[in-house]
């Protein structure tokens, strides 16, 4: 646990010497990415999926991954990479993107902090979502300019497919959600939960129709093999960044990017009062949408003009994915029955 409170510690020292001295932001961005890149990138068993990818990285000839990644898999492969090589490679791959989308940031450090902290689990377990959140930020962007914003996403989805669903929703940007209907909106869906409504549902894809297609598949297995309650610990956090949005709801919906992201996480919340009882599925979605948050806090300081307002706003992001990053950490368990991060290991230590 230690090595988790000493990287944290040197990344938030970094942050806050980069808001304080801004002149020391892109220094402090690079250290912090270079800590990140030995940290995160060179860990060894760490991470929910780090063994499961590293027997099929090292053992298995036909793979079935998205086409980006399956590229660099098998092309990490054929240069004679071991997979912890590999694994580093990915996430410097994950970092490069990053940069390309945060590269007009003000504050690059407090962006890269966000990031990792909010991402934790994308960027050390489910890697292929990792790789594809940068592309998440990249559309975000170009909200405006339709042609960039699907090309990025498309990029997204060659690495993990669900980043689909930023194809299907680029109509939320043109919703505008008052005070009243925010909330009504939150009370329907959590009725439809209460009512059981998507089991039935699920139920009756599940007994009368057969998939063939693969991501089919997945979605039904996720939907019912990992029939999981969602966390009321989980479902309470959730529920703090929907207050924040909902307390500056006037100020995100007067830029267009803003109340795209807010609708974004508005729905991935709903979507997890509808399907209350399939968390996994839900997580899964989640880990991708959340990223809209992230966009939301690299634009902190414009949602309200007071300074006061300002510095409470980045006390409340620093604090939100504080949490989230020590949550995963401290939870430490797949599905209850796995170690995922602890203890932590590094293979440059190893070696």
């Amino acid at each position: 646990m230690e090595f988790y409170i000493l990287f944290f510690a040197i990344l938030i020292t970094l942050t806050l010497i980069s808001l304080v001295y801004k002149n020391f932001d892109y220094t402090c961005y690079i250290v912090s990415t270079f800590i990140a890149i030995f940290f995160i990138g060179g860990r060894l068993n760490v991470g929910a999926d780090f063994i499961e990818y590293q027997h099929i990285y090292n053992y298995e000839e036909k793979i079935n991954f998205d086409f980006l990644f399956e590229f660099f898999f098998k092309l990490f492969r054929w240069l004679g990479l071991s997979y912890p090589e590999a694994s580093l490679s990915f996430f410097m791959l994950t970092l490069l993107f990053f940069h390309l989308a945060i590269k007009d940031n003000s504050c690059k450090t407090l962006s890269l902090f966000f990031f990792i902290l909010y991402s934790i689990v994308s960027l050390t377990s489910t890697i292929r979502q990792g790789l594809s959140l940068p592309f998440y930020l990249l559309a975000f962007n170009y909200i405006l300019n339709l042609r960039k914003y699907y090309f990025y996403s498309f990029i997204g989805t060659l690495f993990h497919v669900s980043s689909f669903i930023m194809l299907l929703i680029y109509p939320l940007k043109k919703i505008k959600i008052s005070r009243p209907n925010f909330l009504f909106v939150i009370l329907f869906s959590f009725l439809v939960g209460y009512f059981d409504l998507i089991n039935v549902l699920i139920w009756f894809i599940d007994n009368t129709i057969t998939f063939n297609n693969y991501h089919a598949n997945k979605i039904l297995t996720y939907s019912t093999r990992y029939n999981e309650p969602m966390s009321l610990i989980s479902q309470l956090y959730r529920l703090g960044g929907v207050l924040f949005l909902f307390i500056f709801n006037n100020s995100l919906c007067k830029r267009e990017d803003l109340n795209f992201c807010k609708n974004i996480y508005l729905m991935t919340f709903l979507f997890t009062l509808i399907f209350k009882d399939n968390g996994v599925l839900i997580n899964r979605l989640s880990f991708s949408t959340n990223v809209s948050l992230l966009y939301i806090a690299f634009n902190y300081d414009y949602i309200s003009k007071k300074k006061i307002t300002k510095e409470i706003i980045l006390l409340f992001f620093i604090t939100y994915f504080s949490v989230n990053y020590f949550k995963f950490i401290l939870t430490d368990l797949r599905y209850g029955i796995e170690s995922a991060y602890l203890p932590y290991r590094n293979f440059i230590f190893d070696n």
